[in-house]
């Protein structure tokens, strides 16, 4: 892998050029989505003050739960926040920046191994996945976005230490901001690994190699040393998905895990259900990888192995696999699906190329038509959700606009509203605090009839939320 020539490096930045625009204009919609659930609690914890400088926000768990110490996340919230407020503009506009970071690293990552048409489109399938509407519209999965593009630059700058040389310390950096962001960050040594058996093309002795693995490996002891300082989170069996009363058997441990399989299938190929269609497109893009390695070419079981490596982390867990999390499976996915089409245009070209070429546009022009109205479908949902948030605390305000410091607001009538149009589930009271600028503002929900007390009673009914008067409580 030689150095580029200048004409080269301008049609790389068209590319990147491209693929950005392509970000921004495909989850434009992200742009209307206003804050949701706990990104209010993330809002109240993560904010400078008199009493947070950078120090206390980086060392401490922000809302003390499984998975929150990720210093990263919380700076970002913080900085926008200096920047913002509470407007929703310019944290959207971080997270796809964040994204399109990513898409582009996958172009760089790819370039050099399979060309410029085929880098391309697996940046762009990578790009246009409904995978990412999750964290490009709800902001406190952002850390998704964020450990992603540092894995990637991580494993670029891997890619050329190996090659020509220099400090390996420019991979160690974007490892360790990786795993500030989220802990997924921990498979990048799997991909290191990968990366120098399937892809043997460097210059780097043996000596140095394992000098940088195990450099890593002490990044990442130091990681979780810091983290178990920090965070008050431990890892147990209810949060691997396994009830700790029951006997953990060989078969049903398998069970589970081709079930979390089958969801990930189902996820990276946009499928309604996890058991239909899934195993026979897996095998196909599994069969067309090992052809291509067959033929000189390990980028699409590279991809194969990329997807198993960042998917096990979450294996396990009772609610994941989930969109925030499979960000870089989607990125081995990208690198096997694009293989598997450019295959299908080697094999077609040896009989008619035009053929062939009007075959590969045919098949990434209805995959990308998909994934495009897939993510405006969700986005949709993501946009309503939030214009509800929206809506309600407009309502609070205007009918509650100054409640006495130490109360407690009560709330009627919420059921449908949190339960099935998932708003406010969590982080109303933060919300409260948030806005009304008080700390000692607390938030109860009850049924309607609850005692009369020096509480403020809330009814959300029809859409509309109003004070209740003594009779009706």
């Amino acid at each position: 892998m030689g150095l580029r020539q200048p004409a080269e490096r301008w049609r790389d930045a068209g590319v990147a050029v491209a693929l950005i625009g392509t970000v921004f204009v495909v989850y434009r919609a992200s742009f209307s989505v206003y804050f949701l659930n706990e990104d209010f609690t993330w809002l109240r914890y993560c904010r400078f003050s008199p009493t947070t400088g950078l120090w206390t926000l980086l060392s401490r768990d922000a809302i003390g739960g499984t998975y929150s110490w990720r210093p990263m996340l919380q700076l970002s919230f913080a900085l926008n926040h200096v920047l913002w407020g509470v407007n929703p503009f310019g944290y959207r506009l971080m997270a796809l920046v964040w994204h399109a970071a990513a898409a582009c690293m996958v172009y760089a990552l790819t370039v050099p191994l399979t060309g410029r048409w085929r880098a391309g489109g697996a940046a762009t399938v990578f790009a246009v996945h409904p995978l990412h509407v999750e964290s490009v519209s709800w902001t406190c999965a952002q850390g998704s976005l964020m450990t992603t593009a540092f894995v990637l630059l991580a494993l670029l700058a891997f890619v050329h230490w190996r090659v020509r040389g220099g400090r390996a310390v420019w991979v160690l950096i974007p490892f360790a901001l990786a795993l500030a962001a989220q802990e997924n960050a921990v498979v990048l040594p799997a991909l290191v690994v990968a990366t120098d058996v399937l892809l043997p093309d460097g210059t780097a002795q043996r000596r140095r190699r394992v000098a940088l693995y195990a450099a890593m490996l002490a990044v990442l002891a130091g990681f979780f040393w810091v983290r178990r300082v920090v965070s008050p989170a431990l890892l147990n069996f209810t949060m691997v998905g396994f009830d700790p009363r029951w006997p953990v058997t060989m078969g049903g441990l398998v069970r589970f895990l081709m079930t979390k399989v089958g969801l990930t299938g189902a996820l990276l190929l946009t499928l309604d259900s996890a058991a239909s269609g899934v195993l026979p497109v897996v095998g196909m893009l599994g069969v067309a990888a090992l052809a291509w390695w067959r033929l000189g070419s390990a980028v699409g079981l590279w991809g194969l192995l990329w997807i198993g490596i960042a998917f096990a982390p979450f294996s396990l867990l009772l609610l994941g696999p989930v969109p925030r999390y499979l960000h870089l499976p989607a990125a081995g996915f990208a690198l096997v699906f694009t293989e598997a089409v450019a295959l299908m245009h080697r094999c077609l070209g040896r009989c008619d190329r035009r053929v062939a070429a009007v075959a590969v546009v045919v098949v990434m022009g209805l995959w990308l038509g998909r994934m495009v109205h897939k993510i405006d479908v969700e986005q949709s949902g993501f946009v309503a959700r939030g214009n509800l948030t929206r809506a309600f605390l407009l309502d609070l305000l205007r009918v509650l606009p100054h409640p006495d410091s130490g109360s407690t607001l009560v709330f009627h009538g919420m059921g449908d509203l949190r339960a099935r149009d998932g708003v406010f589930i969590f982080g109303l009271e933060d919300a409260a605090r948030l806005f009304y600028r008080d700390e000692s503002l607390r938030v109860e929900f009850r049924p309607l009839g609850s005692p009369n007390d020096s509480a403020y009673h809330l009814w959300y009914h029809d859409g509309r939320l109003a004070m209740l008067t003594a009779e009706r409580k």
